[in-house]
C-alpha cells in the first residue's frame, strides 16, 4: 500500500479513509422524502458507537454519507482499536495498515495549504490530493493512549514496507529527493512541522510523532469534549472490547508526559470531560489541563501506584510521586466553573486534600464515585453533606467505613434528589445504611449493597428490610442478603410496584427457595425485566413454574449463578412460560445446563434465546 492515503471509498472502508467523489450512488435515485441534516444527525446519535453500521450509511446517497463522516471521525481511535468481540481475528498486519492511514489522513489535515510548498521540496509527492472533509474539526473525543498506539503502529508500518528511513537530526539535504517523488519523506515531514507542533528537545522519532499529532489535535479540533488516558476500558460499553491483536502490548508502557502540549492546545479550553484511568505519573498533564481548563463537569483519575511486582515495597520516590500528582489535581478541581461528576480510583496519598478541594464545587456536584479508596480517620467526607444536588453517590471495593466515623456526615445531609445509591463490596454499617435509605426513599430509583463481608447486625434492622417498608420507587435493586432476610423479599416485591431488575446474592448455604416462590407467585411483577439470583438457591419445578406464570412477570433475561438441582425439566418450564419474551437464560456453577437440554427447545423457534 501507497504511503499516500487513498480517499477511494469503493476499496475497503474504515475509520481513516472517506470521500464521495467516485461513490456509484449518483445514479440512485433520492429517497423521497429525504430526512434534513439536522434530523438525519438525531438518529446517527444514537448510532454514534457502531461502527459497522455507519460504514453502511456511508453508501445510501450524498447526504448520509456526510452524516456517517462526522459520527465515524467523532472518534476514530477508540474505532480503530474496539471490536465487538472478546475474542476477535484481527491481525496485528491489518491493524497497522489502518493506523498507518488513519495518522496520513491527519498529516494530510495538518498540511492541507502547504501542500504545493512540500511537493515542491520532494517532502510530499504532487500526487497528494487536499482531504475530501475537514476531519480533525468532526474529532469529539480522544483517548492519548490510543493515538499513541496509532503512531506506534504507523512507525512499525512504515518500517516493514521500507518507507522510513533512519532518524538523524542534521540537513535535510542528507536525504536528497527528487521533487518528482513519489513517496512521503517523513523525517523531513516531521522537521518541518517540529517547530510549530513539537519542541526543539525531542531526540526520538515516536516521541516526535505523537507530540506533533497530539499538539495538532488539540489546537485544530473545535468540537473536542472529552479528553482521555484510558488503560482500563472504563470509557467502553458493555459490547465494546480492546482489540485482540493488542493484547501483547502491555497499556503503560510508554509515558503521558510527551502526550499533552502545554502552550497553543487551544481546544483544551472547551474540554468538558477527563479521563485518566493510567497509573503512570500525570503531574505535568494536570498542570496543563489546570491552565486552560475551566469548564470541565466531568473528571475521573486513578492516583495509585505504579504496578510492581508482589512483595516489592513501596520507595520513597513512589510516594512523592504521587503528592506530586495531587498538587495540580488540586488546582484543576478548583479552577472549574461547574464540576458535575468526580469519581477518584485508589487514591493511596492526597485523599484528604483533594476531598477539601471539592468543597469549591458542592453547589454543582451531581456525582460523586469512590473506587478502591481506604478512608482514615482524617479524611473527611463533610463535603458530602453541603452537596444539594447529589443524585449519584457510590462506594466501591472502598475500606475503612466500618470502623471509622467517616460516614457520619451524611446522616446530617438530606439529598433530596439523590437517584441512586450503591455500595459495591464495600463494608458499610448497617444503621448507617438504614437511615440512609430511609431518608431519600422518596427519589432512589437504584439501590446497590453488594457486601464486602458478613458481620453480626441487627436482625430487625438491616438494609433489605428497610428497602421493603421505605424504598417504594426503586427500579433497579441490586442486594446481598443475609440468610434471615430471605423472606424481606415479599415485602419488597409487594411494596415496590416499579421493579424492572432485581439482582440478589445470597451466602454461601444451600436454600430451598420453593416456598419462597410460591409466595412471589401472589405478587404481580409486570414491570420486571431481569430477574439474577446468585446463590445455593434450590426449588421444584412446580414451585418455579406457578411463579414465573402467576406473577405475570416478562423476564428477557434470567440467570441462576450458583443453583442447585437445575433439570431439564426446570429449562423446560422457563421456556415455556417465559414465550418469546425471554432473551438470555443462563445457568452457572452445580446446576450447570447440559446441550441435549436446549437442543430441543431451540428448534422451536426459541432461536433469539441466548443459552449460557
Amino acid at each position: 500500500m501507497s504511503p499516500t492515503p487513498s480517499f477511494d471509498c469503493q476499496s475497503s472502508i474504515h475509520p481513516s479513509t472517506h470521500t464521495i467523489s467516485k461513490l456509484p450512488f449518483r445514479r440512485r435515485p433520492p429517497l423521497s422524502p429525504s430526512l434534513p441534516p439536522d434530523c438525519l444527525r438525531n438518529i446517527f446519535a444514537s448510532l454514534s458507537t457502531d461502527k459497522r453500521t455507519l460504514h453502511a450509511c456511508l453508501l445510501v446517497n450524498r447526504i448520509w454519507c456526510i452524516t456517517a463522516v462526522e459520527f465515524l471521525w467523532s472518534q476514530p481511535f477508540r474505532f480503530l482499536f474496539t471490536c465487538h468481540h472478546q475474542s476477535c481475528l484481527c491481525t496485528c498486519r491489518a491493524r497497522e495498515s489502518q493506523s498507518a492511514k488513519l495518522v496520513d489522513v491527519y498529516f494530510i489535515c495538518m498540511i492541507h495549504d502547504k501542500i504545493n510548498e512540500l511537493a515542491d521540496g520532494g517532502i510530499v509527492p504532487h500526487s497528494v490530493q487536499k482531504p475530501m472533509f475537514p476531519y480533525n474539526e468532526y474529532l469529539r473525543s480522544l483517548d492519548l493512549m490510543e493515538l499513541n498506539q496509532a503512531v506506534v503502529d504507523w512507525l512499525s508500518f512504515l518500517d516493514t514496507q521500507g518507507l522510513l528511513l533512519s532518524w538523524k537530526l542534521d540537513d535535510l539535504s542528507t536525504h536528497p529527493m527528487s521533487p518528482k517523488a513519489q513517496i512521503f519523506e517523513y523525517n523531513a515531514l516531521l522537521k518541518y512541522l517540529m517547530p510549530t507542533y513539537g519542541s526543539d528537545d525531542i531526540l526520538q522519532i515516536e516521541d516526535m510523532a505523537v507530540t506533533i499529532l497530539s499538539g495538532y489535535l488539540t489546537r485544530a479540533s473545535p468540537l473536542l469534549r472529552q479528553l482521555m488516558i484510558d488503560n482500563q476500558n472504563y470509557t467502553r460499553g458493555a459490547n465494546e472490547y480492546r482489540c485482540s491483536s493488542l493484547n501483547h502490548i502491555y497499556c503503560d508502557m510508554f509515558s503521558v508526559r510527551k502526550l499533552l502540549p502545554t502552550k497553543g492546545a487551544h481546544s483544551l479550553t472547551v474540554l468538558t470531560e477527563f479521563i485518566a484511568t493510567t497509573k503512570d505519573n500525570k503531574t505535568e498533564v494536570f498542570y496543563a489541563l489546570s491552565k486552560v481548563c475551566r469548564n470541565l463537569k466531568r473528571i475521573v483519575v486513578n492516583l495509585d501506584y505504579p504496578y510492581r511486582s508482589y512483595g516489592v515495597p513501596i520507595s520513597r520516590q513512589e510516594t512523592e510521586s504521587l503528592w506530586d500528582q495531587a498538587q495540580p489535581l488540586i488546582v484543576l478541581i478548583k479552577n472549574q466553573l461547574k464540576l458535575e461528576d468526580f469519581e477518584i480510583h485508589y487514591c493511596s496519598v492526597g485523599a484528604a486534600d483533594i476531598f477539601d478541594a471539592l468543597k469549591a464545587q458542592v453547589n454543582h456536584l451531581r456525582k460523586v464515585c469512590f473506587v478502591g479508596i481506604s478512608f482514615s480517620s482524617w479524611c473527611s467526607l463533610k463535603f458530602l453533606s453541603d452537596c444539594s444536588q447529589l443524585e449519584v453517590l457510590r462506594f466501591e471495593l472502598c475500606e475503612g467505613l466500618i470502623s471509622a466515623t467517616i460516614l457520619d456526615p451524611l446522616l446530617s445531609a438530606s439529598f433530596p434528589n439523590l437517584n441512586v445509591l450503591e455500595f459495591i463490596a464495600s463494608a458499610v454499617p448497617e444503621p448507617i445504611l438504614c437511615d440512609l435509605l430511609r431518608k431519600c426513599s422518596h427519589t432512589l430509583k437504584t439501590v446497590t449493597v453488594e457486601r464486602a463481608l458478613f458481620y453480626w447486625v441487627n436482625p430487625t434492622r438491616t438494609a433489605t428490610i428497610t428497602v421493603g417498608e421505605f424504598c417504594h420507587s426503586v427500579r433497579e435493586l441490586n442486594l446481598s442478603l443475609w440468610p434471615f432476610d430471605r423472606q424481606q423479599l415479599v415485602c419488597i416485591f409487594s411494596s415496590c410496584k416499579h421493579l424492572v431488575k432485581v439482582d440478589i446474592s445470597d451466602a454461601n448455604f444451600e436454600y430451598d427457595a420453593s416456598r419462597l416462590m410460591r409466595k412471589l407467585s401472589l405478587i404481580k411483577l409486570p414491570n420486571l425485566r431481569e430477574l439474577i439470583i446468585r446463590g445455593m438457591w434450590s426449588f421444584g419445578v412446580n414451585s418455579l413454574e406457578c411463579f414465573l406464570k402467576h406473577s405475570e412477570c416478562s423476564v428477557e433475561k434470567l440467570e441462576f449463578d450458583g443453583a442447585v438441582g437445575i433439570e431439564e425439566e426446570h429449562v423446560r418450564v422457563v421456556i415455556g412460560c417465559l414465550a418469546k419474551k425471554l432473551r438470555n437464560f443462563r445457568v452457572t456453577k452445580n446446576g450447570l445446563l447440559k446441550e441435549e437440554w436446549i437442543r430441543r427447545p431451540k428448534k422451536h423457534n426459541y432461536n433469539n434465546v441466548k443459552f449460557e
